[in-house]
Parts: C-alpha cells; structure tokens; sequence
C-alpha cells in the first residue's frame, strides 16, 4: 500500500535550552541574572516566544525600554503559567538573563506582577520572590496515562524530561546495515542539516514539542 506523509505544520523543530534560551537565543544572553522594576507595556503571549515591552531602568539607574523574551506558547501551555495576572500599565518585576548584544533585551525567568503573583516562565525554574509561583506545576515531567501508552502510533505524543539520559537511549536494537551506517557516519564532515535543510525525522523528534500523527485512509499526516 502506498502511502503518503504530509506535514502540515512545521513550527519550531530545533531543540535549545528550555530554562535559558531557544534554539536561536543560548548564545546571546549571559547566564548571569539580573533584576529590573518597571512599567509593563505589552504582553505578547504567542509562539514562537512570548514577549514583554517593559520600561525600567538598567541595574546602573538608566531609564530603557526593554525587549524581553521568554519560553514559547508551546513550552508555557504545558504548565500553569497564564498571562491574566500581567496587565499593561501596572509596576512589575522581572528576573533573568541580560543580552551580551544590546543592554535593553533580557530572557526572562521570573516575573513578580502587580498583585503579588509570581509567574515562572519555563519547566523547572524556582520561585525568586514567593514560596510558590505559577507556572511551578507543569506536565513536562509525567509519563503520561496508560491510555496513551496503549494507543499505538497513532496519537499525540509528546517529551518527558525526568528521564536518565536525557531524550535519547544510549543504546538501540540496530540492524546490520544501520550498525554499519552508523560507523561510516563521521560528525565532522557528515552534518545533520547542511545549509539550514529541513531536518529528518530523528532530528526532529527530539524537539520539546508535541507531535500527532493521524491516518486518514491510505495518507498519513504529521502534525507539529
């Protein structure tokens, strides 16, 4: 039976850091942190990264306007940070890590809203100003239910992180030919994704975020 795989919608296939940065943003921001006070802007709670408009001054008393970046929709989704605490105009705080590119950009860890919420923005960060904040309740870390696990291939599936060994086994049950792929691979000069290529699937499914796959007669579809 012939059968074809559509992508419907590729968003986001690279894998960075989920408590620093994105695929795009490790290397600019220091991992040092730093606190600011201000008044909040904007608030765009969207993919591929919410963002904050907040005007503070730096930790040297000069007024910005920040430009700040957190995790994605699609990471925050998966916890109980929300944005309804977060209203334009009100005194906020903020915690995170300053850019080495501009003095007026910050990946943004914790904030402390006007009412005395805090919001964690991102799997596994710790409250700074409260014992408790939103976004500490997360299903990255649960294996999910015994339903799922006896659905089959064709389901959502979705990353655990609290694993050993991280995304991927340190071993795997490979046939003659893939043994012998694997030792003619050389990292050096044989690269994953030359020239920014669309990744294949192996690359892609070590992403953070959740895939389906759907069959519909002989198509089968994969959602990212």
């Amino acid at each position: 039976m012939k059968r074809r795989v559509s992508l419907l919608v590729a968003v986001c296939c690279l894998f960075g850091q989920l408590t620093l940065g994105a695929h795009h943003s490790g290397s600019e921001y220091d991992r040092t942190t730093i606190e600011i006070q201000g008044q909040l802007l904007e608030v765009a709670w969207q993919n591929p990264h919410v963002h904050f408009i907040v005007r503070a001054p730096d930790p040297s008393g000069k007024l910005l306007t920040w430009d700040i970046e957190a995790n994605s929709f699609s990471i925050l989704r998966r916890t109980d940070a929300t944005p309804e605490n977060l209203k334009v105009g009100d005194t906020i705080k903020v915690a995170g890590s300053p850019s080495r590119r501009a003095p007026n950009r910050m990946w943004a860890m914790n904030i402390l809203a006007a009412n005395g919420r805090e919001i964690v923005l991102g799997p596994g960060i710790k409250p700074r100003w409260q014992g408790t904040a939103l976004g500490s309740n997360s299903t990255w870390f649960e294996g999910g239910t015994a339903a799922n696990k006896t659905a089959g291939l064709f389901r959502v599936w979705s990353t655990k992180f609290n694993e050993p060994g991280g995304l991927w086994r340190r071993d795997y049950p490979l046939t003659d030919a893939a043994k012998k792929a694997r030792a003619a691979f050389n990292p050096l000069t044989d690269t994953v994704a030359p020239g920014c290529r669309p990744k294949g699937m192996s690359t892609i499914m070590e992403q953070p975020y959740p895939m389906e796959f759907v069959r519909k007669g002989d198509t089968i579809l994969l959602r990212l």
